[in-house]
């Protein structure tokens, strides 16, 4: 019976495939926005809020323009790994950005049941980018201890991103805005693909001369 375990790596990033776009397969975090540029947008972002203190936050980050959200669809889940000492559980989970902008995204947290028990808390530092116009595929971890082989998951969870809006994505370094997207899915466990069999080469054998005709 799988065991509740709480997961925290933070410095490893997600094993991530570009699906769409082989040209952008490798993923890049995008750094925050440095000091002397945000400084401008921060004192006109105070500026707004004096001038107009009855308007929301929504409508001034409304004129950032980049407004894309990443989406997130279920790709299945397969057992990797699998010992005495435990199993590891790979579930696959596709990201869809639709828009012209790219989305870095900069933490995933969830929750994994197995066989309908708590099974994974966890928390992973993304530190990589939903490119614009592409679909690609990260896989969360579920560990568990001991050899057991669960057939059915049901994983929930939130990823963190950082707005392509100019003004949000200064909020968000500022730690004032962070937005996320959620995310729940379930459905069976592939078991462990066996290994391929060994093929064996036949030995060569040196065809022998026949004997001369008489």
């Amino acid at each position: 019976m799988p065991n509740a375990c709480t997961v925290q790596s933070d410095s490893r990033d997600l094993n991530s495939t570009v699906q769409s776009d082989a040209s952008k397969s490798n993923l890049l975090y995008t750094a925050p926005m440095p000091i002397f540029h945000r400084l401008p947008l921060l004192i006109t972002l105070a500026s707004f809020a004096t001038l107009a203190s009855c308007s929301s936050i929504s409508s001034i980050t409304s004129l950032g323009g980049g407004g894309g959200r990443p989406s997130f669809t279920a790709a299945g889940a397969h057992i990797s790994e699998s010992s005495d000492a435990g199993t590891v559980v790979a579930i696959n989970i596709n990201t869809q950005n639709q828009f012209e902008d790219p989305l870095p995204l900069t933490l995933v947290e969830y929750t994994v049941e197995l066989d309908g028990k708590p099974a994974v808390v966890a928390s992973r530092s993304a530190q990589a980018t939903a490119h614009r116009f592409s679909e690609q595929t990260f896989s969360l971890p579920a560990v568990i201890a001991g050899n057991a082989k669960p057939t059915t998951y049901r994983i929930s969870g939130t990823v963190t991103y950082v707005p392509a809006n100019l003004i949000k994505h200064v909020l968000y370094d500022e730690g004032i805005m962070r937005p996320s997207e959620s995310f729940t899915f379930e459905g069976p466990v592939e078991p462990m693909p066996a290994a391929a069999p060994v093929r064996r080469i036949p030995e060569l054998t040196r065809e022998q001369p026949k004997p001369a005709a008489k």
